[in-house]
């Protein structure tokens, strides 16, 4: 099987091509987002992507710009013959036979949970490429849901806003205070964890 890691100069060159679509777009929507998670992690530690890391990883700063996302993703789809699917909690609860319902609690059933753009000839079939993610502001922090589990980080993490650096030839936004961001959900994020579980530093217990 080929690898699927963005080690892989192809996949790495595909995953890029796909990232300037992608914030193409929602630039001209006038949408602020922020590479996140190892996307981030990667663009500041290693200045580029992580060589074991296997997708991209983008978040959205304002939730009022949630509701522009139905159109940008069909405008992606329309445009690079991406395929788009956007998820709702209630997805996510009945993917979880209802167990995580009152996890759910920073959030309404139908507001965005992750959007999920693939390409079905990049890394095998159906594998997904691309995630969105939304956070939803409850008492003074962010929270989301990913891998089954409720994430929150406190919002001052993203108080300042954000700011562009050079990431391969793209030019993208990354919180103002990364390394505060950063060391907030990975800990020492300067070392590098293939093991790093997040329930370490990010899981809610309600």
């Amino acid at each position: 099987m080929a690898d699927k890691t963005l080690s892989n100069p192809q996949n790495r060159n595909r995953a890029l091509k796909m990232l300037k679509e992608v914030i193409s777009v929602l630039d001209e929507y006038k949408i602020d987002y922020y590479l996140d998670f190892g996307t981030l992690l990667g663009a500041v530690r290693e200045k580029g992507f992580i060589p074991w890391d296997d997708d991209i990883d983008i978040s959205l700063l304002k939730q009022s710009d949630y509701k522009k996302i139905p159109a940008v993703l069909k405008e992606i789809k329309k445009r690079f013959k991406y395929k788009t699917r956007l998820y709702k909690f209630e997805d996510a609860i009945k993917r979880c036979k209802n167990e995580c319902d009152e996890d759910i609690y920073f959030a309404k059933k139908d507001d965005f949970q992750v959007a999920k753009i693939k390409k079905k000839s990049f890394f095998g079939k159906d594998l997904t490429v691309l995630d969105i993610f939304f956070k939803y502001e409850y008492s003074s922090h962010l929270h989301w849901y990913a891998g089954g589990l409720v994430n929150k980080i406190d919002s001052k993490y993203l108080s300042e806003g954000l700011k562009n650096v050079m990431f391969y030839d793209l030019n993208c936004k990354i919180p103002k205070d990364f390394a505060a961001y950063l060391s907030a959900i990975y800990g020492n994020w300067q070392k590098p964890d293939q093991k790093w579980d997040k329930s370490d530093n990010l899981t809610v217990k309600r």
